[in-house]
């Protein structure tokens, strides 16, 4: 099958992408093409997916301090079109930055390969404690709408506590002007 060929050649080099060593911004076009294989792929990615989930998982890991990060936010003027905001992050050498941007890509990229291959709690809870994505509007909607949906399907296995958690903070970020 055409797809199960492709993904043979492709997603090995993506999982190889994720490594610590590579740059930041291959890192994170490497967790953004991680996240769009397993949409697409679906059933197809299944053999592949424990490999994405612990790069995924370690690079979220290597979130910078959110204080360091200031969030995106609405561009005056515009409207709520996710190409309406910028990102206002910046220290002196654009690391943090980038590292946010690594780390979030890789938290949106880990909701997608958990919906369509490894319902893992684990994995879950995970990604439910890494809520709210901070650096990147874009992702940040779409890991929202996952999370809003798995709430309202019952399909979210993470614990309760952990959810209502996530909960909290995604509105206190919402409410600061965060995504």
């Amino acid at each position: 099958d055409a797809a199960r060929a492709r993904a043979a050649s492709l997603i090995p080099v993506l999982l190889e992408s994720c490594a610590p060593e590579t740059p930041a911004a291959r890192r994170q076009a490497a967790c953004y093409g991680l996240g769009v294989a397993a949409t697409a792929l679906q059933a197809h990615f299944a053999p592949y997916a424990e490999n994405a989930v612990r790069a995924l998982v370690q690079l979220m890991a290597a979130r910078p301090d959110a204080s360091t990060t200031a969030a995106c936010l609405p561009v005056e003027g515009f409207g709520d079109d996710d190409s309406d905001y910028e990102d206002v992050s910046d220290d002196e050498d654009g690391n943090a930055v980038q590292e946010a941007l690594v780390a979030d890509n890789a938290a949106s990229a880990l909701a997608r390969v958990l919906v369509v291959s490894c319902p893992d709690a684990g994995a879950w809870s995970l990604w439910v404690q890494y809520m709210p994505l901070l650096a990147d509007c874009t992702e940040a909607d779409a890991a929202l709408t996952c999370l809003c949906e798995g709430i309202r399907t019952g399909s979210l296995p993470a614990p309760l506590n952990l959810v209502v958690s996530c909960l909290g903070r995604c509105a206190v970020a919402l409410k600061a002007g965060v995504h």
